[in-house]
């Protein structure tokens, strides 16, 4: 990671080393790339649970996990030779449960031989272990050689763009009413879930309340399944969105 920070720096300001968790705390780097400012907090890496016994490995992990607080878009960087493993999936996880944006880097990408073959590995790799951020695009990177490093800010900025995007009332319920007229929808005593109105309440992430007569009905997967609709309709990319149910209330009727 600190490499990945130093290149994009154009300086060596952070210690780097070939062996992993070198950084210990979270280390903020103000960097100006085509006249906009950006924040990189190059956080302690998180190790597998084989080797985070040590108290100050547990102190480095709170410390990225509260540096994951502050950020707005997570760079989850896979080692590409090595491909994505559990413990990737768990800060997939963590990015997931935050609410934060995200693009995944398949660094050391010169060390991966056969790159066409490998790429197709990796891809299957990805989908699989990293599903549940299956909305974060995937750039292949180099922070040794520089390959596919300028591509990290224009994803950056259009991830940004994502996250913070608002969709209108009306073209909201417009493709929500589209997709439900396709979907058998779930029942109380016989009676069908209905959704009377929807509306962006926030974004970072993008969060969609709707307005229904019997909330506590709703599982998790026509939340999934609704989510995952939206996201394809509007075509959102690299952020992930919030779906909120309420009942309507007596005035509102």
């Amino acid at each position: 990671k600190s490499s990945l920070v130093n290149y994009l720096l154009g300086e060596s300001r952070l210690l780097v080393t070939s062996k992993p968790g070198t950084t210990r705390d979270a280390v903020d780097n103000e960097i100006e790339y085509q006249g906009r400012r950006y924040i990189l907090i190059d956080t302690a890496g998180l190790r597998r649970k084989s080797k985070i016994d040590q108290k100050l490995e547990r102190i480095c992990t709170l410390r990225a996990l509260k540096a994951l607080e502050r950020a707005s878009l997570v760079l989850l960087m896979v080692d590409a030779v090595e491909g994505a493993t559990d413990q990737d999936a768990k800060l997939a996880g963590v990015l997931l449960r935050r609410g934060r944006a995200g693009i995944i880097l398949l660094n050391k990408w010169d060390l991966v031989e056969d790159p066409e073959k490998s790429g197709d590995r990796l891809k299957k790799n990805v989908e699989t272990t990293l599903r549940h951020i299956h909305f974060a695009p995937v750039l292949r990177v180099s922070a040794k050689t520089g390959f596919g490093m300028s591509e990290i800010f224009p994803t950056v900025d259009a991830v940004f763009e994502q996250y913070n995007r608002k969709i209108t009332t009306g073209e909201l319920n417009r493709k929500i009413e589209r997709i439900l007229a396709q979907t058998r929808m779930p029942h109380k005593q016989g009676r069908p879930l209905k959704i009377f109105y929807a509306t962006q309440t926030r974004v970072r992430p993008p969060t969609f309340t709707l307005f229904v007569n019997y909330p506590e009905i709703i599982k998790q997967p026509f939340i999934r399944f609704l989510q995952n609709r939206l996201e394809q309709e509007f075509e959102f990319f690299g952020t992930p969105i919030s779906i909120q149910f309420r009942a309507r209330s007596k005035r509102e009727r």
